[in-house]
């Protein structure tokens, strides 16, 4: 399933963050039980809407044919970075799985959200 309304987009901003090379990845838990993702690719990455449009389906594509998010009862949202338009489907591939899995908590340290305030935590800093 696909996010496509603002609050939900910023709700996952609370959520566990994981950053790479081509994209930040923030998700946060959801109360349906099945995975929903959101796509940004923002001015700073190309000020031209083609590309842009362009780079969410590429990024769509692999998300969805990778399937990193496969069985995740989370609101996930990848946003891209400038270097994700240079980018093969190899990378784009590996980069999004690896960050996914951070960001979904199968590995790494990223930020945590605490449910009862918002606050993230975790940080490493």
């Amino acid at each position: 399933m696909r996010l496509r309304k603002r609050r939900d987009f910023l709700k996952a901003q609370k959520g566990r963050r994981a950053n790479s090379g081509l994209f930040s990845v923030q998700a946060v838990a959801n109360g349906i039980g099945e995975p929903r993702v959101g796509f940004t690719v923002s001015k700073k990455v190309d000020t031209r809407a083609v590309k842009r449009i362009k780079e969410a389906a590429r990024m769509e594509a692999q998300a969805f044919e990778t399937r990193a998010f496969a069985g995740a009862a989370a609101d996930i949202v990848i946003v891209a970075r400038p270097d994700a338009l240079q980018a093969d489907f190899g990378r784009l591939r590996s980069e999004l799985r690896r960050a996914v899995a951070k960001a979904l908590g199968a590995g790494g340290s990223g930020a945590q959200a605490d449910n009862t305030t918002g606050v993230r935590s975790g940080r490493g800093d």
